[in-house]
């Protein structure tokens, strides 16, 4: 027997799934939201975090089945309960993506969905948010070495651009229509938030019945501070290189690590809301050039391939690489993602 759940909300992070946790699915009356926000679910974050990182030699279906309806029993959420599960990780790892698969075929496992949400964003503006996180969080690598070189947490030993990889939807989307059914399977993207809130909050809450119940559209516009800004990410980066962080090798002054949080948070993004971000506010990192000017001038010396798109910016790099993926996804879904910005392939470039 599995849990019987109206609607499990898989990622991606970066994609308005704070706003559907902490807005939508809150000021929803009648419906049980387990996962986030972290301040109420507590018990099931921890569940949920470990169904996602434990070892496949400890996992235990039946386990997790036994504390899950024992987290629900405690918080009073009966069997009957229109329940959803919001938890942007179940995507797989944050940074390459890696144990989604083995997520999902966990959840199918255990839970009985009506519907799996999956909320999408163009690459090249959810690459720039997940950058700008990863710098506040500690991260001190250019965005050159954070999508393509070995250091980054995204790229792996043999040099695969797990980050890059990640979002290429189409394959998440085949993997979650072969482990739930196509008909289970709701795909969002991210713009219709931005361009017709009413029809992105539709599409989420019909398959719960709800679509008439959220009225209160006013709240579209009640989000949480969009991380920091293009020139605060830039300061923020290089004190990065300086002080030690949980996300940077420097080991100078150790004790800032256990600072860090307490300074971002009391002392740096009220600094960067206030001051930084009225500088540069069109900036974007996506915007820089792919490869650094010493590599752009190596290559003009090089046999390689890359030196005819050696002045390509990190944007037009991805746009490219994303074409075929972007098309595969459409395909799937139905949904014109070039109208919402999405790179696809020209007539002429499609592939017979």
């Amino acid at each position: 027997m599995k849990i019987d759940v109206d609607l499990i909300h898989l990622g991606y992070p970066k994609t308005g799934t704070t706003w559907v946790q902490d807005v939508l699915f809150a000021n929803l009356s009648g419906l049980k939201n387990i996962g986030k926000p972290y301040d109420v679910n507590e018990v099931f974050i921890k569940l949920f975090n470990q169904i996602v990182s434990e070892s496949s030699l400890t996992f235990s279906v039946e386990q997790y089945k036994i504390e899950i309806l024992q987290a629900l029993k405690a918080r009073g959420i009966e069997p009957k309960s229109k329940t959803t599960i919001s938890f942007e990780l179940f995507s797989g790892d944050l940074y390459s993506g890696f144990g989604a698969t083995r997520t999902l075929e966990r959840i199918h496992a255990i839970f009985n969905p009506a519907t799996v949400l999956i909320t999408i964003r163009e690459q090249t503006a959810v690459i720039e948010s997940l950058y700008k996180f990863y710098v506040a969080g500690g991260g001190s690598l250019t965005i050159q070495d954070f999508l393509y070189h070995r250091n980054s947490p995204g790229v792996d030993y043999f040099g695969n651009l797990n980050l890059v990889s990640k979002f290429m939807y189409d394959v998440y989307i085949k993997k979650c229509i072969k482990i739930f059914g196509k008909e289970k399977v709701l795909v969002v993207p991210f713009e219709k938030l931005i361009q017709c809130p009413t029809e992105f909050i539709t599409n989420i809450l019909a398959p719960l019945g709800l679509a008439d119940e959220f009225d209160d559209i006013s709240l579209v516009s009640n989000k949480k501070r969009g991380g920091i800004s293009y020139l605060g990410t830039g300061i923020w980066r290089r004190l990065n290189q300086i002080f030690a962080t949980n996300d940077s090798d420097s080991t100078l002054f150790g004790p800032y690590r256990v600072l860090f949080p307490h300074i971002r948070r009391t002392y740096f993004f009220p600094l960067d809301k206030h001051v930084f971000s009225k500088g540069f506010r069109e900036r974007r990192f996506v915007n820089l050039k792919r490869y650094y000017l010493w590599e752009r001038l190596g290559l003009r010396f090089s046999q390689d391939a890359r030196r005819l798109t050696r002045n390509i910016t990190i944007k037009e790099d991805l746009k490219m690489i994303y074409k075929e993926s972007n098309l595969r996804s459409q395909h799937l879904t139905g949904i014109p993602l070039e109208k919402y910005g999405y790179s696809l392939p020209q007539k002429d470039e499609i592939k017979k």
